[in-house]
């Protein structure tokens, strides 16, 4: 005799669903008094042997609480098991109470859960896609010969004020409408003039400024500042600069050539190689763009209810990218901003599974090897990285769905329009890094 009497499934929302199981009343007994003769042969109570305590006094003792323990564990089970029946998606763990029981009724339980949804993919060919199409000319691989030069130099300190290219190893506080703010005060921190690595704002302020001077400035961030939490807002640095250091670039010789790792050490190979990577580095960040693009027509084109468990495990995704110990204020992002984020991502990558069951994708195997080949490709010893991969199934996994993830968007990108768009490499790599 199975222990489900009966089930009945209620939806109580695009997504939300309640059911209502009922069980076997005969068939609860029967496992309870298993488990009560499977404890009392075990228990140790007081004026008796161990495993020879009277049957009355074991139920008195201990029935109740292995009677939740018992309805507790098949609820689980029959909630799964009515789950496959129905052919149920559920999303995160229902929400199960049993109802008070009465006299001579079977007794049952309600869970309340939520569905996945169910997504039709719209109109596709609506969606308007802009490709940048750019290639990697001499000035731009100057430029990057130039970054490479400077990520080698050596620092001489200066006694002079700080100018654009200089480093500065500069303490501040950070105060707003006269209060600190959270992760507002440094110490030792080391800001590159003219690299990009700190607000336009912030380093304005630093030139002219010589080790051991301290000022206080007022600097006001524009509307459209990359920090939310400051933008329009005025904020009081107190600066204090501790060394100002100027670079002194290596020469593109051989021995410099042999030490970033090109063997044959002549300026043809070096200039070779640096552009290889730039063209692999822009061709990646077209991609991205494009797949950027196509998730976020996907998203507005699309409209549907999205569960509140998959919100709630990539809210704690986004914590962790942050810091494993992150709040939700960190670095300007809210708890609203967060959770808009995580839905973002949850609704899109619901769509793009959608697109790849209904579209019947497959991971091909040659686009599989190829990405491990470009993974190993930037790895000491490649045949391992492979062999690894190869051989866990889980981290194989991860690299399947990637290919599917582009098979899905290159779908899209068929059905939609696209309108190719010359470009240069700076602005592409910098429109790509204010994504």
């Amino acid at each position: 005799m199975s222990v489900i009497m009966q089930i009945s499934v209620k939806s109580t929302g695009t997504i939300d669903r309640t059911m209502v199981v009922e069980l076997a009343a005969e068939q609860v007994d029967k496992e309870v008094s298993q488990r009560l003769q499977s404890l009392a042969a075990e228990l140790r109570v007081d004026g008796f042997r161990p495993g020879k305590a009277p049957w009355a006094v074991v139920k008195k003792r201990y029935e109740a609480s292995v009677r939740q323990e018992v309805l507790e564990k098949l609820a689980k089970e029959t909630f799964q098991q009515a789950a496959d029946t129905y052919r149920l998606r559920v999303t995160g763990s229902p929400v199960i109470n049993f109802e008070p029981m009465e006299d001579g009724r079977n007794p049952h339980f309600v869970a309340n859960f939520q569905v996945y949804p169910e997504i039709k993919i719209g109109r596709v060919d609506t969606l308007q896609i802009r490709r940048p199409v750019a290639t990697v000319q001499n000035a731009d691989l100057e430029k990057m010969i130039a970054v490479i030069r400077r990520q080698h130099a050596e620092w001489n300190d200066v006694a002079r004020p700080a100018q654009r290219g200089d480093r500065v190893v500069v303490d501040f506080e950070r105060r707003v409408n006269g209060k600190s703010v959270e992760g507002g005060r440094a110490k030792g921190h080391s800001v590159e003039l003219g690299w990009g690595g700190e607000s336009k704002e912030f380093e304005a302020a630093l030139v002219g400024m010589s080790a051991g001077e301290e000022k206080v400035v007022a600097i006001t961030f524009p509307e459209n500042h990359s920090k939310k939490h400051l933008r329009g807002q005025t904020v009081s640095f107190r600066l204090k600069v501790k060394r100002v250091s100027e670079p002194v670039l290596p020469t593109v010789d051989l021995n410099f050539i042999k030490k970033l790792g090109i063997v044959d050490g002549s300026p043809e190979a070096f200039r070779a190689e640096v552009t290889n990577n730039m063209t692999r580095e822009l061709q990646h960040t077209i991609q991205s763009q494009l797949k950027q693009q196509v998730v976020d027509g996907l998203a507005a084109l699309h409209d549907f209810d999205i569960p509140e468990s998959l919100v709630a495990d990539e809210i704690r995704r986004l914590r962790e990218e942050i810091s494993p110990n992150a709040t939700p204020s960190v670095d300007g992002l809210t708890k609203e901003h967060m959770e808009s984020q995580a839905a973002h991502r949850v609704k899109v990558r619901l769509i793009v599974d959608a697109v790849i069951r209904q579209q019947g994708l497959q991971p091909e195997p040659a686009r599989v090897a190829a990405r491990l080949q470009d993974l190993a490709s930037t790895c000491t010893d490649p045949t391992a990285l492979i062999d690894y991969y190869r051989s866990h199934p889980p981290a194989l996994r991860a690299i399947e769905e990637a290919v599917l993830e582009e098979q899905a968007v290159e779908w899209v990108l068929k059905q939609a329009s696209v309108t190719d768009e010359v470009c240069d490499f700076d602005s592409v790599m910098k429109s790509h890094q204010m994504i």
